[in-house]
């Protein structure tokens, strides 16, 4: 092969290979308006408002007429008789007066259960995604924060090879360092294979095809939440799509029984013909069913009745879990707030000048290299526990917001 062509080959075979896929960045907020969009969970939701729409509309619709024909004067013998008489003609049929109105009521009641099911779902959804968004921003600033102490793990190791070329300290040192560095590897693996778990399902809970792979934007830090719990309770009462919806199917269900009441009472029907041999007549027609099933009708009031108080008692329960999970979050979110406090102001503060203070006296033989390594790992330790406090910080916050939503 002339040696010209090697070059050229090499180039050809740099530019065949598939090109790294380039990170795109993700911020928690376009996290979640992209799951908002196309998270499968919040499409079945949108459809299942439709449908209630559907059945509105339904609800909305009086009785269609009906199209007859009738015949009068048929003889008994097979001659036609001349004054056979066939009328055509229209029958509307009526509902007892009040039925219509509930019926209507139900389905309006329905579809805004349905609307509210629909917030329900976004808002549990969003504080899933926020909770795995924030799950990955642990796991990935931990793989971070264990390179960089893989750094000052590097610099205790070339410091005790110095002594020990000096005749300062025993081999023994280099080895413990050397030890801590495999384990901090083998801890630094773990983390990766950990992040990239949890970023995959971030992408299944974004709903969209994978347009990956990200960087995540968002950090973690802490902003201070100052209201009370009587004022988040109070909020949360008011806002709650499930406690709404509690509200909504009792007010269904109190609808339903008044309409298995109505039910009993018969309903009417009008009609109006026109005859085939008088031209210059008309007839009319007036009728009503007979709900002479007591079966039925008790069977329907049965069903309502206790539809009726299974909603009421839901509607209770539903406040009462409200309330509990609402206090739960917030102890958890003022135990982190606690944490992440403690670690910031205090803890790593202290931690990073004993550390400072080891490396210089183990520099002078004033430390022994164990004293040094231990020292080491509480501060590696304080720093992997602050980003967890951080990450339980936010996501307190986040199940704050979906208190008493998430089945």
């Amino acid at each position: 092969m002339p040696r010209k062509a090697i070059p050229f080959i090499l180039l050809w075979s740099v530019l065949l290979q598939p090109m790294a896929a380039e990170e795109k960045p993700l911020s928690i907020q376009e996290a979640v308006s992209a799951a908002l969009q196309n998270n499968p969970e919040i499409i079945g939701a949108r459809q299942a408002l439709e449908e209630a729409k559907g059945r509105r509309l339904q609800s909305e619709a009086r009785p269609e007429p009906h199209l007859g024909m009738s015949t009068e004067g048929i003889p008994f013998s097979l001659k036609t008789a001349d004054t056979t008489e066939i009328n055509l003609g229209l029958e509307q049929p009526i509902e007892f007066p009040g039925k219509r109105p509930l019926r209507v009521k139900i389905g309006r009641l329905g579809q805004d259960a349905a609307s509210l099911e629909l917030d329900r779902v976004q808002l549990s959804v969003t504080v899933r995604v926020k909770k795995v968004y924030w799950k990955a921003v642990l796991a990935d600033r931990t793989v971070a924060s264990l390179e960089t102490l893989a750094e000052l793990l590097e610099s205790i190791i070339e410091s005790s090879r110095i002594r020990y070329q000096a005749g300062a300290a025993a081999y023994r040192d280099v080895l413990r360092a050397r030890v801590e560095r495999a384990r901090l590897q083998n801890e630094t693996i773990l983390a990766r294979q950990e992040r990239e778990a949890i970023m995959a399902e971030l992408v299944l809970l974004l709903g969209a095809p994978a347009e990956g792979p990200f960087f995540l934007t968002s950090e973690l830090v802490f902003v201070p939440f100052d209201r009370t719990l009587e004022e988040v309770k109070e909020a949360a009462r008011t806002a709650s799509p499930s406690l709404r919806i509690a509200g909504l199917r009792s007010q269904q269900a109190e609808a339903a029984s008044a309409l298995a009441g109505k039910n009993r009472l018969p309903d009417f029907s009008l009609g109006l013909f026109f005859p085939s041999i008088r031209f210059n007549a008309w007839g009319i027609a007036f009728g009503f069913n007979l709900p002479l099933s007591r079966a039925r009708t008790e069977g329907e009031r049965l069903e309502a009745a206790a539809r009726q108080v299974a909603s009421a008692a839901a509607v209770e329960a539903r406040a009462n879990r409200l309330d509990m999970e609402l206090e739960t979050a917030y102890a958890a979110i003022r135990a982190a707030a606690d944490q992440v406090r403690l670690f910031e102001q205090e803890l790593l503060t202290e931690m990073e000048e004993e550390l400072r203070s080891g490396l210089n006296q183990y520099q002078y033989g004033k430390l022994e290299a164990y004293a040094l390594l231990d020292l080491y790992r509480t501060y590696a330790a304080a720093k992997l526990e602050r980003l967890k406090a951080l990450y339980l910080y936010q996501t307190g916050l986040a199940g704050l917001e979906a208190a008493g939503e998430e089945d």
